[in-house]
């Protein structure tokens, strides 16, 4: 499993249309292949800062989601972003179960 950890800072009065934009992300990615779930996470002190964390089965998934969305080229030509997205992959090694 791959979990993939995306980091955005909104530009200033911005952040609406930002939320209405993940709302197209989420209903994508529950139609790819390979996606398990996602959530989007706002901060608590810095209310323009935001992350995704979503679950997919391989890397493979995941870049081919990228590949074939649109939603890399959606997001560029909206220029929501104060500062450049931060994305990070992390591939499990152990689960812990309550």
């Amino acid at each position: 499993m791959t979990t993939v950890v995306a980091t955005f800072v909104m530009a200033p009065g911005l952040e609406v249309a930002w939320e209405q934009v993940w709302s197209h992300a989420d209903a994508l990615c529950r139609q790819h292949p390979g996606f398990r779930t996602a959530r989007l996470l706002r901060d608590a002190h810095r209310p323009r800062r935001y992350m995704l964390h979503s679950e997919w089965e391989s890397r493979e998934h995941v870049n081919e989601f990228v590949r074939t969305s649109g939603l890399l080229w959606l997001l560029r030509s909206l220029d929501l972003f104060a500062e450049h997205p931060a994305v990070t992959y992390f591939e499990v090694l152990a689960d812990v179960a309550p």
